[in-house]
C-alpha cells in the first residue's frame, strides 16, 4: 500500500498546521492498517507513507485488498487523502525481488487510472475552503469556511499531537513545546537573519538500488528496514538532545519552544524547517552523524537541498525546490553526501528553471556542478569562513569581484581575476592567515572562481562564533 499525490494532501496549503497534520496522518497509516488486520497481516518494511505487507494463507489476496481500500475510504482519517493497495502472488523466494516489481507496477497503473484527489462527499457545498482553495468548505474556524479534509488535518497539526510525533520517531523524551507558526519559528529581532527560514530536504543515495542488490528475499528486506529505522530514529534522538544540551538556547524562542518542524519523516527522506540562520548547522548535524552508516557492505550516503527565503514565502513551491535541488546533486554525484542550496531574496525566483536559474549564479566558463558542495566538508568549511569573518576581510570587495565573475564579457573577467590578484598580493603580507584560508576553501567550494560565488551567497547564512553563542 502506498499514499500518493502527496502534492494534494499534504503540500496543498500554506498553512502549517494543515501541512503537518497530512504529513502526521500518512505517517500513521500502514501502522493502522498493520494493527487492524494483524490477524492475516504481518508487516515486511514501513516508509514515510508506504507499507510492504505479507498476507498470511488464510486469507485470499483479493479479500485483503477489498477491505484495506474499504477501510482507507471509510477512515475518518485516511478518507481524506489517496491509497494505491494491490498484491500479488508470490512466485517461490528466489523470486522475491520480481515479485516486488510486479507490486510496484501494479500500484503504478492504479494511480494513473485514479482520481489524484479524494473526492469529497460534500457535494452540496458551493463555498470553496479558505485554506486549500479546491474542496468545498462546510465547516468554520479560525482560519474561516474550511473542508472536511482541512478541518481533520489542522486537528492532527495542531501543538497538543506534537511531542508525541517527536517521541515516537526518537524515543526521547521532549522536554519543551514547538512553535506552531512559521513567524514564530524564524522571529528574531536581534537577528539580521529575523523572519527567514530554511527548508532542508533529505534523500537517500540509491536506497532502492541497494536494496535491490541486497535484499534478494523477505528477511534481508526486514533487515535492512530496520536498519534504517533505528540509524534515523537514533539521529532524531540526538538531534533533540543536541538542541535541548545547547547552553546558549539558540534554537528556542523567548518562551522556550523548539524552532523545529519536520515536514518530512520517512522511509529515507527527511524535511525539516528551520531558522535561517540554523540551517547550515543542521544540515551540519546530519552529516556528521550519517557519514557512516554501512549496511553490509555498501555505504549509504544522502543527498540534499537546503533552500534560504522569507518566512512567507510559498511553502509548497519552496518544498518543492528544495526537492530539485537534491535532485541535481544526484546528477552530480550519488556516491557520497552532497548538498546544494539557494538563497531567495525574492519570490520572484520560485517557480522559474531552476536548472537556469542556478546556471546564472556560475562564474562564466563554470557548471553548474561546481554549485554542488560535500556534505561532509560542511564543518570545516564553517571553519574557515568564520576565519574570514573575524578578519578584516572586505565583503564588498568579495560581492565586486563575484559581479565580474558572474559577467559574460571578457572584460569583466579580466577585471575580476586582476581584483583577486590584487586582493591576494594584498593579504600575502598582512593577512597571510586570510589568504591560507582561501587556498583552504578553494577545493571544497567548487574551485578557484566558483569559491568567491560560494562565499558572496553563504556570509551572512554561517553564523560566526559571536552569532552562534548569544
Amino acid at each position: 500500500m502506498e499514499a500518493v499525490n502527496l502534492c494534494n494532501f499534504v503540500y496543498d496549503t500554506q498553512d502549517l498546521s494543515t501541512i503537518r497534520g497530512g504529513g502526521h496522518i500518512l505517517l500513521s497509516a500502514v501502522e493502522e492498517v498493520a494493527k487492524e488486520y494483524k490477524s492475516f497481516l504481518e508487516k515486511i518494511s514501513c516508509g514515510a507513507s508506504v507499507g510492504l505487507l505479507a498476507i498470511k494463507e488464510n486469507k485470499e489476496a483479493e479479500d485483503v485488498v477489498k477491505e484495506i481500500r474499504g477501510f482507507l475510504a471509510t477512515d475518518d482519517d485516511f478518507k481524506h487523502a489517496t491509497f494505491v493497495v494491490n498484491a500479488v502472488k508470490g512466485t517461490g523466494a528466489d523470486n522475491y525481488r520480481r515479485d516486488l516489481e510486479r507490486l510496484m507496477a501494479a500500484n503504478r497503473c492504479q494511480q494513473m487510472r485514479s482520481p489524484s484527489y479524494a473526492v469529497p462527499s460534500d457535494n452540496s457545498s458551493s463555498t470553496v475552503c479558505e485554506v486549500d482553495l479546491i474542496r468545498p468548505a462546510v465547516l468554520s474556524d479560525s482560519k474561516g469556511l474550511i473542508s472536511r479534509s482541512t478541518h481533520k488535518r489542522r486537528e492532527k497539526g495542531k501543538e497538543n499531537k506534537r511531542k508525541e510525533f517527536y517521541q515516537k520517531i526518537s524515543g526521547y523524551e521532549v522536554k519543551g513545546s514547538f512553535v506552531n507558526e512559521l513567524d514564530k519559528l524564524t522571529g528574531d529581532s536581534n537577528n539580521p537573519l529575523d523572519h527567514k527560514m530554511a527548508v532542508i530536504y533529505i534523500d537517500g543515495n540509491g536506497f532502492g538500488k541497494i536494496q535491490a542488490d541486497k535484499c534478494k528475499n523477505r528477511t534481508s528486506h526486514e533487515n535492512f528496514d530496520v536498519y534504517l529505522s533505528k540509524k534515523y530514529s537514533g539521529l532524531m534522538h540526538k538531534i533533540l538532545e543536541y538542541i535541548d544540551k545547547d547552553q546558549n538556547k539558540t534554537w528556542l524562542t523567548q518562551d522556550s519552544a523548539y524552532r523545529l518542524e519536520t515536514l518530512l519523516w520517512g522511509g529515507d527522506e527527511r524535511m525539516w524547517v528551520v531558522p535561517a540562520w540554523k540551517g547550515w548547522e543542521l544540515l551540519q548535524f546530519f552529516f556528521d552523524h550519517t557519514r557512516d552508516w554501512i549496511f553490509e557492505d555498501r555505504r549509504l550516503t544522502h543527498a540534499a537541498g537546503i533552500v534560504f527565503c522569507h518566512h512567507k514565502a510559498p511553502i509548497h513551491r519552496i518544498t518543492a525546490l528544495a526537492r530539485g535541488l537534491a535532485d541535481q546533486v544526484k546528477t552530480v554525484t550519488r556516491s557520497r553526501n552532497a548538498f546544494a542550496y539557494q538563497i531567495l531574496e525574492s519570490f520572484d525566483h520560485v517557480g522559474r528553471d531552476l536548472a537556469g536559474f542556478r546556471a546564472e549564479r556560475c562564474p562564466s566558463g563554470e557548471t553548474t556542478a561546481s554549485l554542488v558542495i560535500g556534505g561532509n566538508n560542511m564543518g570545516r568549511i564553517a571553519e574557515e569562513i568564520r576565519k574570514l569573518q573575524s578578519s578584516e576581510f572586505s565583503t564588498s570587495r568579495l560581492h565586486r569581484i563575484v559581479s565580474s565573475l558572474l559577467a559574460t564579457d571578457e572584460p569583466s573577467r579580466v577585471m575580476a581575476d586582476e581584483l583577486i590578484k590584487e586582493l591576494k598580493t594584498e593579504w600575502s603580507g598582512s593577512y597571510s592567515k586570510a589568504e591560507n584560508t582561501l587556498d583552504t576553501l578553494e577545493p571544497l567550494l567548487g574551485g578557484k572562481r566558483t569559491m568567491w560565488a560560494h562565499l558572496a551567497e553563504l556570509w551572512n547564512y554561517i553564523a560566526s562564533e559571536e552569532a552562534a553563542t548569544c
